[in-house]
């Protein structure tokens, strides 16, 4: 594949391609240092999702379905995390509260819906998916944001290392850094750091647990051959 075209980073960061489409960028972008800094710099003056919430924002929490221990956190149009158990969602939920936002016992949010439903069918059968309505408010700093932002380029079916992470951002010496942000993920599945692995396959450093990790993988066709 050519160097990518503006049209194609646009839409790339956008989260507009195809999957076909997003594959094959990754699969140049992600060994190209030129390509790497176009997007590098185009992250710099615009990320994908905001981080703010206005005072009157009301919000909602739901568990997405009896067999996953999945609950998500949103507004009526975004998702604010998706976390692993209850008691993670309470921490959450108790935070935001303290912050001033109320939350309603309806989950009348379509965006929690509509995602339960898309997360139930990929855990059931592997098919891809994409949740695009995100909002970065629970995620406390720049570096942590820049690198879930960077976590969510990673397309199905592939995986990246904490240490390619970081070179991408151009913060080469930061590899423990990406890993301390990655851990505390509020949106862990939906900002796929299930696929960043460690630098000789190892499956490491996951919220969920390794075998959840490992299943994800696997459902996604990318467990590593070690």
């Amino acid at each position: 594949m050519k160097h990518l075209t503006d049209y194609i980073i646009i839409n790339y960061l956008s989260h507009n391609l195809e999957p076909a489409d997003e594959t094959a960028a990754f699969e140049h972008w992600s060994l190209c240092q030129s390509c790497q800094a176009r997007l590098l710099s185009s992250l710099e003056h615009k990320t994908p999702w905001s981080s703010d919430l206005t005072a009157d924002t009301q919000l909602f929490f739901k568990r997405i379905g009896a067999r996953w221990p999945f609950w998500l956190i949103g507004t009526s149009d975004t998702l604010l995390a998706l976390t692993f158990s209850e008691s993670e969602c309470r921490e959450y939920t108790i935070y935001l509260r303290r912050q001033g936002f109320a939350f309603t016992k309806e989950s009348d949010s379509d965006v929690i819906e509509e995602s339960g439903k898309i997360l139930r069918d990929f855990m059931q059968t592997g098919r891809p998916f994409r949740i695009k309505a995100l909002n970065f408010f629970l995620i406390k700093t720049p570096f942590a944001r820049q690198v879930l932002t960077w976590t969510g380029l990673v397309p199905f079916g592939k995986t990246a290392t904490y240490g390619q992470i970081a070179a991408w951002m151009g913060r080469p010496t930061a590899t423990r850094g990406v890993g301390g942000a990655l851990h505390s993920n509020p949106l862990a599945l939906i900002i796929p750091c299930h696929r960043i692995i460690g630098a000789k396959g190892a499956l490491v450093g996951f919220g969920g647990g390794i075998e959840l990790k490992q299943k994800l993988l696997e459902l996604e066709g990318s467990y590593p051959q070690i």
